[in-house]
Order: C-alpha cells, then structure tokens, then sequence
C-alpha cells in the first residue's frame, strides 16, 4: 500500500512539474503581424463601402453632379425642385401658363412655400423671369453656405426636361437676375444622379 502512495505521489509530482513553453518573441510578433494586417484589410473595404464612388457621370465645364458634388442638403433641395415640376406641369396645364410664385404658395408646394423649414434651408427669395421668350425660376438665397441659388429654365413641351442650374455666389439680388443672358459664366447645371449611373457602379 505504502508503495502504491509512493507512486501516485511521484506522478503527481510529474504532472505539476510540466511547464506549459511560452512562443518564441519571433512567433508572437508574426502573429501580432498577421492581426494588424486583418484589421487594415478590413478597415479599407470598410472605408471603400462608405465613401462616393466614381459613378462614370460624363460632365461639361458648365455641368455639376448632384451627386457628388451638392451638399446633402442641396442634394435634397434639388430633389424637391424637380418633384415640384410635376406640380408645376399641372398648374401650367390648368392656368394655362407657367404660375407665379404666389400661386405655388397658396398651393403650399415645397421649396416655394415659406414654412418653418423654408427658414431653415436659405430661406431663398423666388422670382418667375421671362428672358427672350424663357420663363425661368429664380431663388436667391439668403444664406449660401447654407443652400445656394438655384435657377430653373423650364421646358413647356417636356417639363420633367427643365434645366436646374446652381451657384453658391453671395448676391445682392441684382446682378443674378443679368447673368441669364450669359449663364454659364454664373451658374452650373445640375446634372441628376439616375439608376444608369447606379449600374455602373456594379
């Protein structure tokens, strides 16, 4: 019995005596190594899902993408404009003419109508021009920073084809109204960011 005791006590002693070899320094930093290089890997496709690609628009000089170049809030501004010209289309269907600005604000038709929210995005100023035979929209912005000035040339046969021209120039309200007669000196015509374009990402 005594030796029975006398073995369990050695393989006891046998089995707390093992050691557990920590990696080598050259190991453990080959490791370090690999997870660094994981986590950058990572972080780029991270970085390219969320960054504005390059969407392949073909722009002129006088052209900017709504896309990648409005502001968000400009980029939603824009939005109400050309949701507003199928309003616009039917108004001018029933008066007979394109309205004034007054008639879009009693049919509370948002950008036109001067709301809380109005206030907030540059509480622009409009006004309906006629230059040689045009009739144009002008919003004159009170806080250019904020949203900027935007001009619509309206196309009576195809209103959904009307032009929306942009600028960010501070402006006193007299020398925008001029420029229509050389535009591209002044202003830029948003071109839309459509599904075609979002093909092409992919």
């Amino acid at each position: 019995m005594k030796e029975y005791c006398n073995f369990i006590e050695s393989e006891v002693e046998e089995i707390n005596s093992i050691k557990i070899q920590p990696l080598s320094s050259k190991k453990e930093n080959l490791f370090l190594s690999l997870v660094v290089m994981v986590i950058v890997v990572i972080a780029y496709f991270l970085i390219q899902l969320t960054s504005k690609k390059d969407i392949g628009q073909t722009l002129t000089a006088t052209q900017i993408s709504a896309y990648k170049e409005l502001s968000n809030v400009n980029n939603s501004f824009y939005t109400e404009l050309t949701n507003s010209l199928l309003e616009i289309e039917a108004l001018t269907e029933v008066e007979g003419e394109i309205p004034e600005i007054a008639v879009l604000e009693e049919e509370e038709i948002s950008p036109y109508l001067k709301d809380d929210l109005w206030e907030e995005r540059g509480a622009l100023t409009w006004k309906k021009l006629e230059v040689k035979g045009k009739v144009y929209y002008l919003g004159i912005s009170k806080q250019v920073n904020i949203v900027g000035n935007y001009l619509i040339e309206f196309n009576r046969e195809a209103m959904d084809k009307s032009i929306i021209y942009y600028n960010d120039e501070q402006d006193d309200g007299r020398s925008l109204p001029k420029s229509i007669s050389h535009l591209e000196e002044h202003w830029k015509e948003i071109v839309p960011y459509t599904g075609t374009e979002e093909r092409k990402k992919f």
